[in-house]
């Protein structure tokens, strides 16, 4: 990390590092609120991060876990006291137990890791990547996709159904036949799909129920196919300001590893990205 200086204040009890990097502050900015680049210098290299939750507004909350070479985990968490986009963040940095709770018996601290490697690197994490799917445990799966739009039109394109009638309708030839989008926390979310005439397939619908709220930036909920006998998933959603757009950040953990290979194997991710392709087509770039 090419550090310029390292500032102690005994009294204050502060530490102050001052570093340059060789790119713009935008770039520097999302490399902090993006997990997938944010685990790849977070914590020493023998020890690396992976993040659970990365809520980065005022009153959000990230939980990560560090996992050491012989497997054994340290998880921490951030409470963000501010934000100030592209300037700076203010956080209460804690250590937390495995299920995420703080643990009071640790004192809180703060910490800054080498990052020059990863703000320097123009394709990895590029918007035009796609959308990408990351394993996080044996239940859980991180699915992040840079949608070009702001997040309120990424929000709207979500939840209201006039938006969602024009990209959310499936594969080609299949339509969105009912959209009901939970208007609170303990509502019920159901779509269905329906083949066009000519169009081989049986409908089918998702039916969830929503269990967090915060527009435009975060949500949480519960999915699952209608009529069929498995445990719904738990997914949280989290829409985060970048460069190119909209970071769109869903973590979604199933029942089992078992259930969890069943539906990726589906061919979800691709289809998922069929989806956004057709949303910023259709609805982000439209008039």
């Amino acid at each position: 990390m090419p550090v310029t200086s390292v500032d102690r204040d005994l009294d204050r009890l502060t530490l102050t590092i001052t570093a340059e990097f060789p790119v713009p502050v935008r770039r520097l900015w999302d490399a902090y609120v993006d997990p997938r680049q944010l685990e790849k210098f977070w914590g020493p290299p023998t020890w690396p991060a992976t993040f659970t939750r990365h809520d980065v507004f005022p009153g959000g909350r990230s939980d990560y876990y560090m996992t050491g070479p012989d497997g054994s985990r340290a998880c921490g968490y951030w409470e963000y006291l501010s934000v100030d986009e592209c300037r700076s963040f203010e956080v209460l940095d804690g250590f937390s137990h495995d299920d995420g709770r703080p643990n009071t018996d640790l004192p809180t601290r703060e910490a800054m890791c080498q990052i020059e490697a990863v703000v320097t690197d123009d394709s990895t994490f590029a918007a035009d990547t796609g959308t990408q799917s990351q394993l996080l445990d044996e239940r859980t799966v991180r699915v992040t996709r840079i949608l070009h739009g702001t997040p309120r039109q990424v929000w709207d394109a979500h939840h209201e159904p006039e938006l969602l009638n024009r990209w959310f309708h499936g594969p080609d030839g299949w339509a969105l036949v009912d959209c009901r989008v939970a208007p609170a926390p303990g509502e019920t979310t159901r779509f269905e799909w329906a083949p066009d005439d000519g169009v081989e397939g049986e409908a089918f619908a998702l039916t969830g129920q929503l269990l967090e709220t915060d527009p435009p930036r975060r949500e949480v909920f519960t999915e699952t196919m209608e009529g069929v006998d498995a445990p719904p998933t738990h997914n949280e959603q989290t829409l985060t300001a970048v460069e190119d757009g909209t970071l769109m950040t869903l973590v979604i953990t199933y029942d089992s590893a078992d259930l969890r290979e069943t539906i990726l194997g589906t061919g979800m991710v691709d289809g998922m990205e069929a989806g956004y392709r057709r949303l910023e087509a259709e609805v982000l770039t439209s008039p």
